[in-house]
């Protein structure tokens, strides 16, 4: 079986997006398919728009879901340019979208693709190869003062000045073009091990969301997915850390209130409707049992509104 086919919280997203008969969905993150695919056996003749960046996820996606190929319509794109994916391809009349953030365990697990601290290979790190830059050549040109506001901003790094320095200082002497010059780079000669294992996690996950422009393109598509979704129309979100998950929920915050003027001013100024009422209170977490067969689930939290 494909690593792909394991998608995150699958029926949580279903049951939200409640997909029902010739209704339109997009999902904006198609991977291998394991969400459209379930989308596609309850809405009836209605279609499927998955968008990837990855072209190796489409090529999974497109042989997981050859049953469906007449209902389904494949973009290698990036789902920050929503707006624009949807009028080149005319796809209108949108009930649902669905956004799985991050990096898929296929993606993780191949050591080309240079994610894993674990995994020696190439220090690419792009979701796919229409970004410009990789992991590499970014850090063959940024700045110890730059580096350091990365791994303060993307990673939540406490101790970010030292590591960029380490960094920069290794940087001088080998170039850093692996995985493991990366971890090198931040641990010495040290194995990984529980004590820091979560510091060259947070190291790989900045550079990785500042390679790939991660959170902007997270802030452009949540507004433009609202357009686009037709009165009464869902959209899901499924995250896996504490800063995209952050930009969800105050977005979707704000968007669920009617005024949206500082506490303390005397009255309304910003004319702001509210345009969605959230459906989940709390984000929804994976289940012990989904956990336990999918490691992915341990950090998932979804978040869902209706248009209004």
């Amino acid at each position: 079986m494909s690593q792909y086919h394991e998608p995150v919280m699958l029926k949580e997203a279903i049951r939200l997006l409640d997909p029902k008969p010739n209704e339109n969905f997009i999902d904006c993150t198609l991977g291998g398919g394991g969400h459209a695919e379930e989308i596609l056996k309850k809405n009836g003749s209605g279609r499927v728009l998955g968008i990837d960046l990855d072209q190796e996820a489409l090529d999974e996606s497109r042989d997981r879901l050859k049953g469906f190929q007449e209902r389904m319509v494949f973009v290698q794109g990036n789902f920050a340019d929503l707006k624009n994916i949807v009028q080149v391809n005319k796809f209108t009349d949108i009930s649902g979208i669905l956004l799985d953030l991050g990096v898929s365990y296929h993606q993780l697990k191949s050591p080309g693709r240079g994610f894993s601290y674990r995994l020696e290979g190439e220090l690419d790190m792009r979701l796919g190869e229409k970004i410009p830059v990789s992991a590499k050549d970014y850090i063959e040109g940024i700045s110890a003062n730059d580096l350091k506001n990365i791994l303060e901003k993307y990673g939540e790094v406490r101790s970010a000045e030292r590591i960029s320095q380490k960094i920069i200082d290794y940087r001088k002497n080998i170039k850093i073009a692996s995985t493991l010059d990366l971890t090198r780079s931040v641990l010495g000669k040290k194995e990984i091990n529980k004590t820091n294992v979560k510091l060259i996690s947070q190291v790989f996950q900045a550079i990785r969301i500042a390679v790939n422009n991660e959170l902007e393109n997270l802030n452009q598509v949540l507004s433009q997915a609202l357009e686009i979704l037709r009165p009464s129309g869902r959209m899901v979100v499924i995250s896996y850390h504490s800063l995209e998950d952050r930009i969800v929920k105050k977005y979707f915050q704000k968007e669920a209130r009617d005024c949206i003027c500082p506490d303390d001013a005397l009255q309304c100024q910003c004319d702001h409707k509210k345009r969605l009422k959230i459906i989940t209170k709390k984000p929804l977490t994976a289940s012990k049992s989904e956990i336990l067969s999918n490691r992915k689930g341990r950090s998932a939290k979804l978040r869902a509104i209706i248009k209004i």
